[in-house]
């Protein structure tokens, strides 16, 4: 079975070390004072996380992207064959039900 990942935000300051590093990361984001990083990884010790309550402060222009890399994610999952496995086998299982319960019907 798949391990699920979680992923969180992070906040840097924007010096040359931390772009170098957020430059190697799949999702992030370097403005002019502070660079973001939505990863699953360890971080380094001076990346500070943002929490949801203070995700609600993030620029609409921030929270687009934030989507954005949660989507590109989750699409990733459901293309992923293993979760097409899991949901053919789910379907199989509705159908048998279905077809039970409506010769269950039948009968009486």
């Amino acid at each position: 079975m798949e391990e699920r990942q979680t992923y969180r935000l992070y906040a840097l300051l924007a010096n040359t070390d931390n772009i170098e590093y957020a430059s190697t990361q799949r999702f992030h984001r370097i403005t002019a004072c502070y660079v973001l990083v939505f990863t699953n990884e360890e971080m380094p010790a001076d990346a500070i996380e943002i929490s949801a309550d203070e995700a609600n402060h993030l620029t609409p222009y921030e929270t687009a992207w934030l989507r954005d890399c949660a989507l590109a994610i989750a699409l990733e999952a459901v293309q992923s064959e293993d979760t097409a496995a899991k949901t053919m086998t789910m379907l199989d299982r509705i159908e048998k039900a279905l077809q039970a319960q409506a010769e269950q019907i039948s009968e009486d």
